[in-house]
Formats: C-alpha cells, structure tokens, sequence
C-alpha cells in the first residue's frame, strides 16, 4: 500500500495551519496528529476511534499491561473508551510521526447496520482495541476526506459519504471484529459499551458492580468474565484507570491540593491516592 498521498496532503494541511507538533482538525471529527520528537510515556483514554499511522511508528500499552507496536500502514480501532499509555517511537525530525484520526460514531455504525443488512460473521473474541493492515481501498478513502478541507461546500455535500464509506470498509476490515459485533444489541461487545459508557460517565463514584451488570444485561459471573476478556481490565481495575488518568490532566491544569483532587477523582484516602499515582506513573502527584 502507498501511503505516499496520504502524507502529502497530510503535511498541505499542517503547513496550511502552521504547525509543528500538533493535534488539527481539518475536519469535524477528523484529527491530524504531527509529532517530530519521542515524548514522554502518555496515559490518556481511548474513545471510540480509527487511528491511522502513515508515517512513524507508536508503542501502545493497555489492559492487563499488553503492549502493542503500530507502525505507518496500520491502523488501530478502539471499539470502547480504553485507558492507554502509548509513546511515539522511530521518528525524527526529517520523517515525524504522523497519524490521521476519526472519531467513530456507534450510532451511524448501527445505522449501515440497519441498512445495509451487514453479516457479521463468525468472528473471533471481542477486543476493545486491535491493530491491523490498512487496505488500499480503505486509505484511499482517508485521502478523499482529508481532500476536502478548505472546502466547505464540497465537505457539505461529500463529508457523510464519504465517512459512511470509511465507515463500511472498516466493518469488512479484518480487525473489524469488535465493530462487526457492536452492531447486535444483544452481543457481549454491545452489553459491555453499555458498562464501560456507565463506568466512565460515574467514574469518581463507588462502583456497585452488581447494578453495572444489570445495566449491562448481564449475570455477574458472566459481566465479570465478558468485561475482563474486552478490555483487558476488571471493572475496579477500569474504574482505577480512569481515575488516575484524570488525576493526572487535573493536577496539571488545575491549582488545587492533591487531597482536593484526590477526592475529586473518587478516592476517599488522599495516603491510597498518592500510593496508587506514585505506582502507575512512577512520580508523586505532588511533583507534577
């Protein structure tokens, strides 16, 4: 695969808005990712998205500490908001790092579900995030999109197609699998969105797993077993991530005490609070 015009217009476009490294949106939805130095291990959350790397190469880490390497050419797609740490590795000033993003929108994916009559298939284990080749036919169509900024008109009109189109060629990808069973209401992928969107929505809040099952739809046994083999976390342990995560963004933009914080993010001990940052981030919250 050529990823040759999709670097092209990639770098028009951040030339356009004089940039170096940077996160532009060229489009609603639609980011360019520019990054000309290996930074610092980042923990943040994955919404639903499709992460495409065209030049360059990221390390990411989620779940039970499995760690990925995705290199220009493939593509990464998170079905449920995942908590990460990934870095950006091999690249230099010459060749940065450079990835196209798009949110991803369950509801219009239901949509050409409903349309279209899409088979999912036999496919294998859920995951909320996985890694595959990107084809030609589906970068292609990233290319088109990307064509349409500074275009108003054009994007008016083209944009939801050809989104629609990306859209359907990522439910045929290979690394489709989890989007693919998103579409039933009644799979394990789509009862376990349910617990993560609830999950992530009361985060800062005691966790009642057995009313999390049941919003899911689910026995407990089987939420525990669905939930853990998804996103590689149980649900405490997800719950956790989330906190510290955005402990972390909290401590750096905000002039508030750790104990404000800590409380804040859910904990009801600032001593387990600073133990449980010091352990994920190997630094004190006080020293960020």
């Amino acid at each position: 695969m050529s990823l040759t015009g999709l670097i092209t217009i990639s770098k028009k476009i951040l030339a356009e808005n004089d940039v170096d490294d940077q996160l532009v949106s060229p489009l609603p939805g639609l980011f360019l990712l520019q990054s000309k130095e290996s930074p610092k291990i980042k923990a943040t959350v994955y919404d639903p998205v499709i992460c495409l790397i065209i030049q360059g190469c990221k390390e990411v880490t989620f779940g039970d500490n499995k760690r990925i390497r995705i290199g220009a050419g493939q593509s990464i797609i998170v079905s449920h908001s995942t908590p990460v740490s990934s870095r950006v590795v091999e690249i230099d000033a010459e060749t940065p790092y450079l990835a196209v993003i798009l949110n991803l929108d369950m509801q219009l994916l239901q949509q050409l579900y409903h349309e279209t009559n899409f088979n999912k298939g036999n496919d294998g284990p859920a995951q909320s995030l996985t890694v595959g080749q990107t084809d030609d036919a589906l970068a292609d169509a990233f290319k088109r999109y990307l064509e349409l900024s500074g275009k108003p008109q054009d994007a008016e009109v083209l944009a939801p197609l050809i989104r629609k189109e990306i859209y359907f060629r990522l439910l045929r990808a290979h690394h489709g699998t989890t989007l693919r069973q998103l579409l039933t209401k009644d799979s394990h992928a789509f009862q376990i969105m349910k617990a993560t969107v609830y999950i992530s929505k009361n985060f800062n809040k005691a966790l009642a797993i057995p009313k999390v099952a049941e919003i899911s739809g689910m026995s407990l046994p089987s939420f525990y077993n669905h939930f853990k083999s998804i996103t590689g976390l149980s649900p405490l342990q997800y719950q956790k991530e989330l906190r510290l995560i955005q402990a972390q963004q909290l401590l750096r933009e905000q002039k508030l005490s750790v104990t404000s914080i800590a409380f804040q993010v859910g904990y009801e001990s600032p001593t387990q609070f600073s133990r449980e940052f010091n352990r994920k981030f190997g630094v004190t919250p006080k020293s960020i």
